[in-house]
């Protein structure tokens, strides 16, 4: 037989084997081979009919060359679910086939299933080593396998492409149903295509599958329905690993991947891509049924949705694990409410990362005891500009958990009024950041929680950042909101710039564990019926600074600064604690009312516009502690409430006014505490109930207002400084235009000393009677005390009254006012002292022999002659200063004596002009004196000198009085004295000489009265002196004509009592004084005298006066004498 019959035989063979009956009786098994089971070329099945069934339990077959099987539309799916195959072995167990491309490309379809295992079980049908490997069918399953125990294989070096044409076939294009195995090799690219409304995988009943390529792995999917690319359910496994991409390219609106109760595990080298390109499609992963699956790529994880369903929805304890060495993208292209990542029933997502960054709305959802937890090593960056009002970016309810861990930053910036997190329902929000944290929304609505950054209602939000900012951020909403106890904890530092910054309502709690820096448009820190803890520093810059209301709390455990332009603290029926220092520049700064309270622990600097602290309606606040530095400005009010007030530190202040008054249903109470060197600086009427004042109490202000306190008690030893003015009191016992006024209602203790100034006090202007009233104090035995008192002129009086603090009892009601305390004499009374000592030093001058004539009393000669002295006198008395001049003239003649001594005659005529100073004024005097004289001188120098004189005094005087007017007076009296000097010059050797001396002066001063300018009576008694004196000069005669000296004296009063009387204008005061002048001083000088010719001479003499009344006189005596012939 020849070849060619050979071939056309062994077709037509072929051709009857292929069309019996798959159930065929036939035990062989039947391929398109040739020779020695090696195949090759191109094979067409015509028909109904199997290429290649096998049902041996171990065969082999060789590709020679590259191989195609193709098929028609007959093979493919008839309505009985019955379709033809390439590879097929039906009802059997325990077969095998291999089919060793060697290399070669095996191409099969374009209709039926590529290979089908159908019922049995344990069978194998592997396809190695090919090149290329494409399958491809339009009804039917391309690759099915159901049963038990059966495996699929395709190996290729190069590529391997499964497609499925468009046919509106339900068919999948692979379906393992029970306990079978398909594994796909490719040692480039996997690419699986479906053009019908069905799966491209589907793996049920335990079926597992593993797809491998050395590249990509693509997953094509055609707009036909909504049917999953990759469906898995019942106790399946699918693993899917690519060297480079995984790329699914969804255009249907189901799923890429579902998936329940079984097992997922795809690993990328590089990236794992979604393309979910249907505006409604279904959530890109779904998984329920205690699905488990991990997602792993070598570089970027990157999902885009066009329709903003879910990315990942996990269900019924199901859990997921996503890795990427670098990033996880999500974009979402038309934005709604459903979460990217949405997990619940108890089920578990993770996400593992360098960057992850997501545009939906809601990225994150965690619900019903399901847990997420997203790390990455570098940025999380969730940007929405959103479109669904309300739906936070974050999400975590009914005991749902939300862990989101970034080493670096976490942005979460919504651009609509959402929450960037919330957790509801016993669910927690855990956020941790190694660097900043940034959370912004485009909330306005402060009134609407929904709209807040962070919104906890009846769950847990905590976000820490470790080294970096907390930023949180909108355009006028709530920062953070819990509420129905709900709990927000922010641990590091937080920035704010809010509407509201944080409120707690219904138990719910905030809680700040770092600083907090708070510029809010509205109010700052919110509890009410909830609580807000800050740990840490706080710097707020808000309209309202923190209200607490219905029994919330606020506790600042550090630092508060606050600027407020409304009121800084409220406490409405809540609490608020203030443990460190609080800075606070506000409109009203503190207020409590509706049994609120506010205590303040620390250091307080309050300036306030308006009302520092208030109460009303039970409200308290406490701003008590000790050894804490309070500086407040504002007023005080208590209206059925309580504030206590104690400034215990020196420097505090408090400048303000301060009221209380009863409430409705309550009373009012305000106690004030001052302690050593703090200052209330009073600044208007004021009243309190227990005023502790161990500082300053300053009524005074620069304008002169008068202001009133009134306290129910006052206790303690301080100061009181008061506006206080005659003029405007007038006696009045109360506040005037400018004088304050203090009244204690219950009772007074302790000591206050009260200070003025008393320049404006016009006390000067105030009668002996009149009254200048400071306070009333009621069962009081305090004690105010004054340093300030006022001497006033009661004129032609010889006292002057004094005006000083005192009181006045009269029941249980003690008055304190400037008047009257006491009296003084008059500057006239010691005025009239000096005036009288004037007179009397002026007549009791002790004149000398040697001051009259000096050395002219040696003269030689018989001849009359002249002789005038000149003499300046400085006045230094221990009353008075001053100073004299004298002039005076005399002249006498010489007559011889007994035994050689002559005697000397003469009279002299004297003029005296005085002036004076003392403290209480001064004085003018004129003195006239004539004085006969008569001078014995012996041969051996002694001499004896007496002197009768007589003169007459005359001086007008001017007291200045305390009120700056004047009381003059003249008056004017005689004297007469005589004096004895005796003496002799002794001479000694080398012209050396001296003289002891001796005199005795006795002068009686005649008595005077007078009255002054202001009718005040002067009545001087007549007086008598007696003065001794005993003295030398030493001296030495320079030549015949000229001589010094130099001389010493001791003198002392005998006699010398002075007095005189003073009496009043109208007679009723009248003031007696006896001066006894029994003194003793002394006297020192030199001289000098010189004979010009011999009828001529010349001398000089200073004299030096001390102790005694005697203080600083000094007097320069100069004479000359005249001789006629």
């Amino acid at each position: 037989m020849s070849k060619e019959r050979q071939n056309i035989l062994r077709a037509c063979i072929l051709t009857v084997l292929m069309a019996m009956p798959v159930a065929g009786i036939c035990s062989a098994s039947y391929y398109p081979w040739t020779d020695e089971n090696d195949i090759g070329g191109t094979y067409e099945i015509k028909g109904r009919e199997h290429a290649i069934y096998f049902d041996e339990s171990e065969k082999a077959v060789q590709a020679k060359n590259d191989v195609t099987i193709t098929n028609g539309p007959e093979a493919d799916l008839e309505n009985n679910n019955d379709t033809m195959s390439i590879i097929s072995t039906n009802r059997a167990d325990g077969n095998s086939f291999t089919f060793d491309m060697n290399g070669k490309n095996l191409t099969a379809g374009d209709y039926g299933s590529f290979i089908n295992l159908t019922g049995g079980s344990n069978n194998k049908a592997e396809i190695v080593n090919a090149w290329n490997i494409t399958g491809t069918t339009h009804k039917a399953n391309l690759i099915y396998a159901v049963g038990s125990g059966h495996k699929i294989s395709l190996d290729a070096r190069n590529d391997i492409q499964l497609n499925k044409k468009r046919s509106d076939s339900p068919a999948t294009l692979i379906s393992i149903v029970g306990d079978n195995l398909f594994h796909l090799s490719a040692g480039r690219d996997v690419t699986m295509t479906n053009e019908n409304p069905t799966n491209i995988l589907n793996l049920k009943d335990g079926g597992k599958a593993k797809v491998q390529a050395g590249r990509d792995l693509l997953f094509n999917q055609a707009n036909v329905g909504g049917y999953p690319i990759i469906a898995m359910s019942n106790d399946s496994s699918l693993e899917m690993i690519s060297g480079n991409d995984i790329v699914f390219d969804n255009e249907g609106n189901g799923n890429i991947i579902y998936g329940k109760q079984s097992q997922l595990n795809i690993e990328a080298g590089r990236d794992i891509v979604y393309n979910h390109k249907h505006k409604k499609g279904s959530p890109v992963n779904s998984f329920a049924s205690e699905m488990k699956a991990r997602i792993n790529a070598g570089h970027n994880i990157v999902i885009n949705s066009i329709r903003s369903a879910n990315l990942f929805k996990i269900v019924g304890n199901s859990s997921v694990e996503v890795v990427a060495d670098n990033d996880v993208l999500f974009h979402i292209t038309n934005l709604s409410s459903p979460p990217a990542i949405g997990v619940t029933n108890n089920s578990s997502f993770s996400l593992k990362g360098r960057d992850f960054f997501s545009n939906a709305q809601r990225t994150l959802w965690a619900g019903d005891k399901s847990t997420i937890n997203i790390d990455v090593s570098h940025d999380i960056q969730f940007i929405t500009p959103g479109i669904d009002v309300g739906t936070s970016m974050i999400l975590a309810n009914i005991n749902g958990t939300v862990d989101v861990t970034a080493d670096r930053d976490i942005i979460l910036d919504a651009s609509v009024a959402a929450p960037n997190v919330r957790a509801d329902t016993k669910g927690q929000v855990n956020l941790v950041a190694g660097r900043d944290m940034i959370l912004s929304t485009a909330g306005k609505d402060a009134t609407n929680p929904r709209e807040s950054n962070l919104y906890a209602n009846d769950g847990t939000i905590t976000a820490k950042v470790i080294d970096g900012t907390m930023s949180i951020a909108n355009e006028g909403a709530v920062g953070a909101y819990a509420n129905n106890s709900g709990s927000i904890t922010l641990e590091g530092p937080v920035v704010m710039e809010v509407g509201n910054g944080a409120v707690a309502t219904k138990d719910g709690a905030i809680l700040f564990k770092g600083p907090l820096t708070l510029h809010g448009t509205a109010t700052g820190l919110n509890a009410d019926g909830g609580s807000v803890t800050l740990e840490g520093e706080a710097v707020m810059d808000t309209v309202d600074g923190a209200i607490a209301g219905n029994s919330g709390t606020i506790l600042f455990k550090g630092p508060l600064t606050l600027r407020s332009t409304s009121t800084g603290l409220t406490a409405d029926g809540g609490n608020i604690t203030l443990d460190g220092e609080a800075v606070m520049d506000t409109a009203d700064g503190a207020v409590a009312t509706n049994g609120g309270t506010i205590l303040f622990n620390g250091p307080l600097t309050l300036y306030s516009s308006d009302t520092a602290l208030r109460t009303a309606d039970g409200g308290v606040i406490d701003a008590a502690a000790a050894d804490t530095d309070k500086y407040i400005e504002g007023n005080v009010v208590s209206n059925g409430g309580i504030v206590s007030l104690d400034l215990n530190t020196v420097g505090s202040y408090l400048t303000g006014t301060t009221t209380v008054s009863d409430g409705t249903d309550s009373t009012g109470m305000l106690n004030m505490t001052l302690g050593n060197g703090t200052v209330w600086n009073v600044a208007g009427d004021s009243s309190l109930t227990n005023l502790t004042n161990n500082g300053t109490v300053n009524m005074a202000d620069s304008n002169r207002t008068g202001q009133q306190v009134t306290a129910k008690t006052l206790s303690g030893t301080g100061t009181l400084v008061m506006d206080l003015d005659w003029l405007s009191n007038q006696g009045t016992k109360g506040v005037t235009a400018n004088s304050d006024y203090l009244t204690v209602t219950d009772s007074a203790t302790g000591t206050q000393a009260l200070v003025s100034d008393p320049t404006v006090m016009n006390l000067d202007k105030m009668g002996v009677n009149d009254r200048l009233y400071v306070a009333e104090l009621n069962n009081s035995d305090a004690v105010l005390t004054s340093s300030i008192q006022q001497r006033n002129v009661n004129k032609g009086h010889l006292y002057d009254y004094i005006i000083g603090l005192t009181h006045e009892t009269t029941g249980d009601t003690t008055d304190w006012y400037f008047g009257s305390v006491g009296s003084v004499e008059s500057p006239i009374v010691p005025a009239a002292d000096v005036q009288n000592r004037t007179l009397f030093d002026m007549a009791t001058n002790m004149d000398t022999l040697n001051k009259r004539l000096g050395e002219a009393r040696y003269a030689d000669g018989q001849d009359a002659g002249m002789w005038t002295r000149l003499t300046y006198c400085h006045l230094g008395r221990d009353s008075y200063d001053g100073h004299s001049n004298r002039f005076e003239l005399g002249y006498d003649r010489v007559k011889p004596g007994a035994n050689d001594s002559t005697l000397r005659q003469g009279l002299s005529f004297s003029y005296l002009r005085d002036r004076t100073s003392f403290t209480e004024g001064q004085g003018k005097y004129k003195g006239y004196s004539g004085s006969f004289y008569q001078t014995w001188l012996g041969q051996k120098g002694h001499y004896l000198d007496v002197v009768g004189r007589i003169g007459r005094l005359n001086g007008e005087g001017t007291t200045r009085l305390i009120n700056g007017e004047a009381s003059k007076s003249s008056f004017g009296t005689w004297y007469q004295q005589a004096s004895v000097e005796w003496g002799r010059k002794k001479a000694l050797r080398d012209s050396w000489y001296i003289e002891p001396q001796s005199q005795l002066q006795y002068t009686h001063l005649n008595g005077t009265n007078y009255r002054a300018s202001d009718g005040i009576g002067q009545n001087f008694d007549s007086v008598h002196s007696l003065i001794g004196r005993l003295g030398f000069r030493l001296g030495k005669d320079i030549d015949a004509q000229k001589s010094w000296y130099i001389k010493a004296d001791i003198l002392h009063e005998f006699a010398g009592n002075r007095t005189f009387d003073l009496t009043s204008i109208d007679g009723l005061e009248r003031i007696h004084y006896d001066k006894t002048n029994h003194d003793t001083w002394y006297d020192v000088g030199a001289g000098i005298t010189a004979e010009l010719s011999h009828d001529r001479s010349l001398w000089f003499e200073f004299e030096r006066t001390f102790n005694g009344s005697y203080g600083k006189d000094w007097e320069l005596n100069a004479g000359m004498t005249w001789r006629f012939h």
